[in-house]
C-alpha cells in the first residue's frame, strides 16, 4: 500500500493506495483496486477513480485510458480530447504524439491533427524538435512538422540543453540543432 509523506517524513496521506505517483500540477495519479484517478495535495479525491490507465498532468492535460483507447482530461476530470487513440504520449510544447492504427501523428490541445508524416515512430518534442523514424532511420522534425535534420541515424534522443544524442555506425555522438556533430561518432 502507498501513501504520502511531507518533506519532514511525516505521514500526511495514509497508506491506502495500490499505486501512487508523485504530484504534478497539483494532482497525483492513484490506483485503488483496478481503477486509476487523481488526488489533490490534501489527499481528497480530485478526479474519481474511473480510468483503466492514467499518467501525470503535463501542460494542463493528463492522458488517460478507458478500455483500450487513450484520451486527455483537464484538472477537473472533464474530457478535453475523447479516448480515441491506440496510444498517446504526454503533451510537450503544445503537441502530443498519438497512435491512430499504425500512424503516428501529433495533435494539438483540441485533438486536431497538427503534424502528419509517414513515421514508423515519433517522440515527444523537446526544445522545438522531435525525433522521428522514417525508412528505418531517425531524424528530427520541428513544431511545424518539417524535417529539419534528415533521418540518417540508427537511434536518436531528445534535445537537452541544445544537444541530442544520436547513434550512427553503432557509435554514439552529440549533435547540435543545426545537425552538426559536436563529437565525432
Amino acid at each position: 500500500m502507498y501513501g504520502y509523506v511531507d518533506r519532514a517524513g511525516n505521514l500526511v496521506i495514509p497508506l491506502q493506495f495500490k499505486d501512487a505517483w508523485q504530484f504534478s500540477e497539483a494532482r497525483a495519479v492513484v490506483k485503488v483496486d483496478r481503477q486509476y484517478g487523481y488526488i489533490a495535495p490534501d489527499g481528497s479525491i480530485a478526479i474519481p477513480l474511473t480510468f483503466d490507465g492514467a499518467f501525470n498532468f503535463s501542460e494542463g492535460l493528463a492522458r488517460v485510458r478507458q478500455g483500450q483507447k487513450w484520451g486527455f482530461i483537464d484538472a477537473q476530470g472533464d474530457w478535453v480530447i475523447e479516448p480515441e487513440f491506440d496510444y498517446a504520449a504526454d503533451f510537450s510544447e503544445g503537441r502530443a504524439v498519438v497512435l491512430q492504427g499504425s500512424n503516428w501523428v501529433y495533435i494539438d490541445r483540441t485533438g486536431t491533427v497538427a503534424i502528419t508524416g509517414d513515421f514508423a515512430y515519433a517522440a515527444d518534442f523537446s526544445e522545438g524538435f522531435a525525433a522521428i523514424q522514417k525508412g528505418g532511420q531517425y531524424g528530427y522534425i520541428d513544431l511545424t512538422g518539417e524535417i529539419v535534420i534528415a533521418p540518417t541515424f540508427q537511434n536518436a534522443g531528445p534535445f537537452l540543453e541544445s544537444l541530442a544524442r544520436v547513434q550512427i555506425d553503432q557509435r554514439w555522438a552529440f549533435i547540435t540543432p543545426a545537425g552538426t556533430f559536436l563529437t565525432a561518432p
